[in-house]
């Protein structure tokens, strides 16, 4: 059954939505890639559950729902110099 992905992200195009019939992550991240949706460098939370998806074998909600697109890592503060 085809449901609706919301993707929102803090860098680039901050909404975009894609239909998809995937099951697990690994799959999701094919349909992403071909709507040309870049999840290199981020890390992906569910919306609902702010559950991290990192293994492809992740299993995805049943229905319509949102993931967010996060930087994987934040450099943030003060470099200390010698």
């Amino acid at each position: 059954m085809s449901k609706l992905v919301t993707i929102y992200s803090s860098v680039g195009e901050s909404k975009k939505e894609v239909r998809t019939d995937a099951e697990n992550w690994g799959e999701l991240q094919v349909d992403l890639n071909g709507a040309g949706v870049s999840i290199d460098g981020k890390k992906v939370i569910l919306k609902q559950t702010k559950a991290t998806l990192e293994s492809s074998e992740a299993v995805l909600p049943t229905t319509d729902f949102a993931i967010m697109l996060i930087p994987g890592k934040v450099k943030s503060g003060n470099e200390k110099k010698h």
